[in-house]
Parts: C-alpha cells; structure tokens; sequence
C-alpha cells in the first residue's frame, strides 16, 4: 500500500515505475520461488477496499504497530489474469581495490559505494534522451572516482584496504549492491564498514552534514569526531519516516551485519 507522505513521493511514481518491466537478481530456482502475484495499492483504495470487506482501517493499522499483531483475513477475493514475458539482461557492478599499507590489517576492507544507474529516458527529445541522473547519481559516481584519485596521491595508503564499487541497478531495488553483499569478492567478516554516496552536494559547502539513518551504525560517532574537527555539526534525517535508510545501497551491507554509513547534503550554507 503506498501512502504519499511517508514515501516522500507521488502514487505516480509507483505506476510508471513499477507499472512497466521490472528486474531482480536471477536465483537458482528461476525465481519460482517468488508469489505469483505482486502489485501495489493507493493508501485511498485501500482504505476503499478494507470498508468493503467490514474491516476498521484505521483500527488495523494502530494493531499493526504492535509486535505481537497477527494478520487479518479480509473476505474479500481478487481475480488475475498475467501474461509475462521473460527475458534476461547483464549489467555490471564495477570494482577497484587499493590495498592496504599494513600487513597485519590489508585483509580487512572498507568500501565505498555508489550507483551509477538512474531511470528512464524521452524518446521524443532531440539528441540525448537519457535521464541521465546527474545529481542521483552521477554526483555519487564522481565523488567515488574522485575519492579514489585522492587516495592514490597519499604517500602511504591507509592501513586497510579499499574498495571502490559501483553498482548497478539501485533504482530497480538495490540489486547491484545484494549482488555483491550476497556474493562478496572480499569476506564480508573483513568488511569493517561500507560509506555510500547517494546524491550529493553540487551547490557547495555547508556547516552541517546529513546522516541518514542517525543511530543505525557505529559509524555515527566516527562521522561526528569528523565533522567536528572540520568545524561541522552532524544533523540527523529531518524525515525519517521516509524511511531512506532502507532505500540505498548501504542497506544491503547493513543487513549483513557491516557497519553502514550513508551521509546526505547538509542544509546550512552559512558562512563556510
């Protein structure tokens, strides 16, 4: 069920994204293992549909806060009839590693990510009809590469070693970054953290720092030893119940357990 506040978009961004071809990674039982039916609903059809069926929206959804709910039966049914054709596509999560300067600690890895997808394109545009997403997320991309020229010019490397990705398809699910966290070329176990870029700041300089998810991560304290010995203060999301903690890339490692960070664009411009 989509409701339009908490996501921080429109009902029509789920109809013209997910209402077309969709993806996911390709498992070993062909993806037979998923429902048969997926779809999604507005929050005022489903409002529509529980009165329908006798049930107290608003009742349901204050039990549902509790953890000890359990599901309730509507008596209601629905009729579908699908046609889907399958095809495959490759796409490429791409990966550059520094190693490590200290013998005892180059076998533990901190990873950088950010993707360099983004969605759709206007056919009926002149010349370059791609969206080609340059805040979300080649802003991410360029921070990543330009990361990564910055640490070849030290004179020493860090201690561990560092993994520059980019991912592939974040728009259609995360599905460059599950690949990876479900397949690691470097042990997960050796992961000390994963810092993500997800649009990042064209317009300059701030005071201040956004850590999306505040309180998820260990992470949280070193960012803020950092951002005070830049003379920055460290915000936590204005929105939370957007939920962007669980929209982006680091969310794939966090759910295995690596210790994920994923700082935003600050908001105070100030005099920096």
């Amino acid at each position: 069920m989509h409701e339009t506040g908490p996501a921080g978009y429109p009902y029509e961004v789920v109809s013209s994204s997910w209402g077309s071809e969709n993806f996911d990674i390709k498992k070993a039982d062909q993806n037979e293992g998923r429902v048969a039916v997926e779809s999604w609903i507005s929050w005022e059809t489903a409002r529509k549909l529980f009165q329908m069926a006798g049930q107290d929206f608003d009742a349901l959804k204050k039990a549902a806060s509790s953890k000890d709910f359990k599901p309730v039966l509507l008596p209601a049914k629905a009729n579908f009839t699908l046609r889907n054709r399958l095809r495959e596509v490759e796409s490429k999560n791409v990966l550059a590693k520094l190693e490590g300067s200290d013998p005892s600690l180059k076998e533990e890895y901190v990873i950088y990510t950010a993707h360099w997808d983004h969605l759709g394109k206007n056919e009926k545009l002149k010349g370059d009809q791609i969206f080609n997403g340059a805040i979300d997320n080649a802003s991410g991309t360029a921070s990543l590469l330009e990361l990564a020229r910055a640490y070849t010019q030290l004179k020493t490397p860090p201690k561990r070693s560092i993994l520059f990705l980019s991912v592939t398809a974040e728009e259609k699910g995360l599905l460059g970054a599950k690949y990876y966290a479900e397949n690691p070329i470097y042990p997960l176990t050796k992961t000390a953290a994963d810092i993500n870029m997800d649009a990042f700041d064209p317009w300059g300089r701030t005071r201040d720092i956004v850590d999306v998810g505040f309180g998820n991560s260990t992470l949280d304290d070193v960012l803020d030893e950092l951002a005070k010995s830049q003379g920055r203060v460290v915000k936590p999301d204005v929105e939370p119940e957007k939920g962007y903690f669980y929209r982006s890339d680091h969310f794939e490692f966090a759910k295995k357990g690596v210790p994920a960070l994923n700082p935003s664009v600050g908001t105070d411009e100030g005099h920096c």
